[in-house]
């Protein structure tokens, strides 16, 4: 089984840097289980605390999102653990449900930077990419959100290349494992 990994537990989310949360994320992934049926990884997941920990990262992340400095990237990370949450198994993730409150800042957030036309390229890239559906059409009270993903991919623009992905958390990894062009 695993040990928890609890270095970040705790910590007053305001002093927690997107590097702190990136290395944090490592050690977290670096702790799933990698073999094994489902029902054999969802005991050493919890045993390891991986659900809360990750609670804690995602919280991290959105008391960055205002920081004038982290803020941009904070987002992106945010708005793709909480999908994440809704579309991969905690089996293969460590994480669990996020707190509902967090989630709703973090789309709210994506919300009124896609209703006010201020441009993140890259994010945008990000959402085209997980597209409509889970956690997005759960929350139909974001419209910019959710007509932003209506539209086919190309008719608002190509999409833009992503930023370097090391060092982004799982982010990070799963644009490496999709393939994503540099």
């Amino acid at each position: 089984m695993c040990e928890p990994i609890l270095d970040g537990v705790g910590m007053d989310h305001g002093r927690r840097t997107l590097e702190d949360l990136a290395a944090w994320e490592e050690r977290l992934m670096a702790a799933i289980p990698e073999h094994g049926f489902f029902e054999e990884r969802i005991p050493a997941v919890l045993e390891a605390r991986l659900p809360e920990q990750w609670q804690e990262i995602v919280e991290g992340y959105a008391a960055l999102i205002d920081d004038p400095v982290q803020g941009v990237e904070a987002l992106r990370r945010a708005v793709f653990l909480v999908w994440y949450c809704f579309n991969e198994p905690m089996a293969l993730t460590g994480i669990g449900e996020l707190p509902a409150d967090v989630r709703q800042q973090v789309l709210a957030r994506v919300d009124r930077q896609l209703a006010s036309g201020q441009r993140d390229e890259e994010l945008q890239t990000m959402l085209r990419g997980y597209g409509p559906g889970l956690p997005f059409d759960l929350h139909p009270q974001f419209r910019a959100l959710n007509a932003y993903l209506a539209v086919p991919a190309g008719r608002q623009g190509p999409d833009a290349s992503l930023g370097p992905l090391a060092g982004r958390g799982a982010l990070g990894k799963y644009w490496n494992s999709r393939g994503h062009p540099l």
